[in-house]
């Protein structure tokens, strides 16, 4: 895929790496919802992968405490990216990773005042509360998102759950559009599927609207959630993908098309340039993980993908 031009902040991520298994499938919440609140699925996906079936639950870790929800993906993505850069280099992936609270705003292209110092923190902390429970890959896993997340002399040092370091060993990763990071909701979940499904030689993927609820781990009710669905198509500003509707009610079916050429992306997603700051002033000493990360070396940017067929398994009444 094309990527999109943007004004994004000096030093943020030209070559952002996810995890596969996060775009594809409702790991993350599409909005802080209270805590033990299930959605209209009873709280857990069930689908199938690789002609296999499989279950993914998510759960607080303490209850009363919010769960991880997509705008906290953003953390994820620097992880999976700093993960993705050991692979590359054939180093150990084993926890746990070191970065300052700077190389992570810089990189996602955030402000890194205090008060966006203040907001990572409390994303960590919810990925850290949130326990994700699969058999996806053929065996039973429940680990937290982040197992250990702890501020040492300024930085931060976080143990990823072995589940998703496994997806990185495994080249189950992709990578996205920078302009993603910008995405929110029900709009983020959509790009993540066209990044997953869009990659083959058509570029196409279409989607039933009954499937894409379900995927979704939306907990709206199916009138709304096609109502903001709608909304997102008339917009259609996903970076790299349009996006159309065709039938009516039970019938439709939402299609994602890779673009062949990138185009500008809306102002909403411009980010004004601050003053000119080197990558040792923001950061102080650059560890050389870091500095390889933020040079973008030809090295640096080289990955394989990994791609599964899937299908769901739609609850009763949808």
């Amino acid at each position: 895929m094309t990527t999109v031009a943007s004004h994004r902040r000096s030093g943020a991520l030209t070559g952002p790496r996810s995890f596969t298994v996060v775009e594809r499938y409702p790991v993350l919440s599409l909005t802080a919802r209270e805590p033990g609140r299930t959605g209209p699925h009873g709280g857990e996906f069930r689908g199938i992968e690789g002609g296999l079936r499989f279950f993914l639950r998510t759960h607080p870790a303490r209850i009363g405490d919010p769960l991880a929800t997509l705008a906290d993906g953003g953390v994820l993505t620097f992880v999976a990216t700093l993960l993705t850069h050991r692979l590359n280099l054939q180093q150990s992936l084993a926890p746990p990773l070191i970065f300052t609270s700077a190389a992570c705003l810089r990189a996602l292209g955030r402000p890194v005042g205090g008060q966006q110092h203040r907001l990572l923190a409390a994303q960590i902390a919810r990925l850290s509360n949130t326990v994700m429970s699969t058999d996806l890959r053929g065996q039973h896993d429940c680990h937290r998102i982040i197992e250990r997340a702890e501020r040492v002399d300024g930085r931060w040092q976080i143990d990823v759950s072995p589940f998703l370091t496994r997806e990185v060993q495994e080249y189950r990763i992709l990578q996205i559009d920078p302009c993603a990071l910008d995405l929110r909701g029900l709009e983020r979940r959509i790009y993540g599927w066209a990044r997953t499904y869009c990659g083959g030689p058509t570029g196409t993927y279409a989607l039933p609207l009954k499937r894409a609820f379900v995927l979704s781990g939306s907990t709206d009710k199916p009138r709304r959630f096609r109502h903001a669905l709608n909304a997102i198509v008339e917009s259609n500003r996903l970076p790299g993908i349009n996006l159309s509707l065709s039938g009516d009610g039970a019938d439709t079916v939402l299609t994602l098309v890779r673009q062949e050429a990138g185009r500008q992306p809306p102002p909403q997603f411009e980010k004004a340039a601050p003053e000119e700051l080197s990558l040792e002033d923001i950061f102080g000493p650059m560890t050389p993980e870091l500095a390889e990360i933020f040079g973008q070396t030809d090295q640096a940017r080289r990955t394989r993908t990994h791609f599964d067929t899937e299908d769901l398994l739609l609850p009763d009444g949808l």
